[in-house]
């Protein structure tokens, strides 16, 4: 190796180590102490007369907090007994010929 190309990948060696340690030290290593928290969602679920939970405001006050498996033990299975569910057909496994596979041993030359 010359020595010009040998001094020339020395350089960049040292100015991309030199590069790193600048990153690293003016760069804080991501702290960031100046980021607030996020808000906390709401856990009050409120009731309604007939005992049955509804979803809870949310913090900001625009979207509803979803009612979610621990604090609503009811599964809705309505889906399963709707007439669009049971119009759906039941899968079929297909039929493949050994004709449309491909090569017994993909290893093998032409």
């Amino acid at each position: 190796m010359d020595p010009k190309r040998k001094r020339i990948y020395i350089i960049i060696i040292i100015v991309c180590v030199a590069g790193t340690i600048g990153i690293l030290l003016w760069g804080g290593g991501g702290g960031g102490g100046d980021i607030p928290p996020a808000p906390t969602p709401s856990t009050q679920i409120p009731t309604q007369t007939d005992g049955s939970t509804i979803a809870a405001p949310a913090v900001n006050g625009i979207f509803p907090v979803p009612a979610v498996f621990p604090h609503n033990s009811k599964l809705d299975s309505s889906v399963l007994t709707s007439s669009a569910f049971r119009t759906l057909k039941t899968y079929l496994a297909p039929t493949i010929a050994p004709t449309e596979l491909n090569r017994d041993d993909p290893f093998l030359p032409y």
